[in-house]
């Protein structure tokens, strides 16, 4: 059930994204908020052979799955907008990203990832509001298996919004140093 975890990797940095391609946003403090909603999850578990109970509980975090909401903080620097090379959506390198747009003040197109028994493939778009603010949606299918067999697939729709809160980032690591960190 890593299925949020890592397709959030591509979209918890919103402000880190900008940063990537030169949208010419503040540097400073950003806050995202992120809206995940996630559909097809029931076919990456097999429930036939499962008690009552425990397909209940599998079937009530696949529910909890489905939607989400989450808000972080990241800092953005002078350095992460002069970077122009590796990911652009906030720390997967691995993956790789194909541009249909890119621009001062949008960018757009489609990523691919290969790790740990699934296939990530999706198109993502974000627009900065001006200096202070930045928004975008990315849709990802995500094809599960378990060997050399397919083990089910989800699709992943998700809505970001960031704004700037400020240019002292306080006690939140530049994610420059956070990628350095052990």
């Amino acid at each position: 059930m890593r299925l949020i975890p890592i397709v959030s990797t591509f979209v918890v940095l919103v402000p880190a994204l900008a940063a990537a391609q030169a949208i010419d946003v503040k540097t400073g403090l950003w806050e995202t908020t992120v809206k995940s909603q996630t559909s097809g999850m029931e076919s990456m578990v097999d429930t036939s052979k499962m008690t009552p109970e425990q397909r209940a509980r599998i079937q009530g975090m696949m529910q909890n799955m489905a939607a989400r909401e989450r808000k972080s903080r990241s800092c953005v620097t002078a350095e992460d907008l002069a970077r122009k090379s590796g990911s652009p959506i906030g720390g997967d390198d691995d993956c790789e990203y194909s541009y249909t747009s890119r621009s001062a003040s949008k960018i757009a197109g489609t990523v691919s990832c290969h790790k740990r028994g699934m296939t990530q493939t999706g198109d993502f778009s974000y627009q900065a509001q001006g200096r202070e603010a930045v928004s975008g949606t990315m849709h990802m299918h995500v094809n599960m298996a378990k060997g050399s067999a397919p083990a089910g697939a989800a699709d992943v729709a998700v809505e970001m919004n960031s704004r700037w809160l400020g240019s002292d980032c306080g006690d939140v690591k530049p994610r420059s140093l956070a990628k350095k960190a052990p």
